[in-house]
This record gives C-alpha cells, structure tokens and sequence, in this order.
C-alpha cells in the first residue's frame, strides 16, 4: 500500500481538493500555494505587468534579549531585495519599530553593506515609532542585502518587531 501524500489522510478523495479550489474561485480567495515563489512572480508576472506599484512591509521579529553583533553572535539575519528587470524599482520609504521590554536599543539600517541615510541611530523603545524616509525614499538595487544592525542596548531590550517598508514599481 502507497503512503498517502504529505498531509493528506489516508483515503482521502482526490475530490477534496477539486472542492477546495472551487471555493477559493467562487470566494475569490487565491490558493496560498500559488505564493510559494510570490517574490519572483510578483514582479515577473507571466504576461508582464508596468505601470503597477505596491508597497510591501517586511519585517524582522526577534524573540529573546538583544544585543550588539559581535561576528555571528547576536547578529540578525537580513533580506533580499527581488530580482528586478528593467524599468521595475524597489524604493525604501521608512520604517516602524518597537520592543515589548527593557528600555532601549539603538539600530540602524543598512542595504548592501552601508547605512541608509535616515535610518540610522533609531532609538527602539516599547514606543510604536515610525521614521519615514524623505520624498523619494532610498533606492534599493536588484537582489540587494538588506539588514537590520544592533548597535547599542541599554537595560535588556527584549522581543524586538521591526519593519521596512518597500515600494516596488513594474
């Protein structure tokens, strides 16, 4: 006897999952399958796309006490900007942050390895802060590292939420 697909239960019709797209057509939900590769497809849509912009929020959350990098100790994990082709961009507007306890941490925001011009010094407390980028925000390049960096803390900050806010042009 073959095992049954990974999740689905043993004798299981394949009739369940007709039914399933059809209720995510009729509700006009999108199959959360079809996001598997959404930061490709999104920005090369089959057919292509122009004209169009989003603004997408990503974000950093960080469980525990923070700390200032030292080589991989402590160091927080960054994120790739998509491929972009030509004519599409990926603008950095601002950001919005906070801890959950302790008094404080400062950061910063870096893309490609240098500091992004009015995202550094950020003072993190438990206050929701947002700092916005001025007119035009920063603008990212195809495939770029972006990083959240640590740079001091004071009295233990904890449970840190981070997040930028790209604008994407296709």
């Amino acid at each position: 006897m073959a095992l049954p697909e990974r999740g689905k239960r043993i004798g299981q019709a394949d009739k369940d999952d007709t039914t399933r797209i059809e209720e995510l057509e009729r509700r006009k939900i999108p199959d959360p399958a079809e996001f598997v590769y959404a930061s490709t497809t999104i920005f090369n849509p089959p057919g292509g796309i122009t004209g169009s912009r989003v603004v997408i929020p990503h974000t950093w959350a960080v469980m525990g006490e923070l700390a200032v990098p030292v080589g991989d100790a402590s160091y927080l994990p960054g994120m790739f900007v998509p491929t972009l082709t030509t004519g599409q961009t990926a603008t950095l507007l601002g950001a919005r942050y906070r801890i959950n306890g302790g008094t404080s941490a400062t950061m910063k925001v870096q893309a490609g390895g240098s500091d992004v011009t009015g995202l550094t010094g950020l003072s993190v407390t438990t206050t929701n802060t947002t700092t916005l980028l001025p007119t035009g925000g920063f603008s990212l390049t195809s495939e770029q590292y972006v990083q959240i960096v640590v740079t001091a803390v004071s009295s233990s900050p904890t449970n840190l939420s981070f997040t930028i806010f790209v604008r994407y042009t296709f």
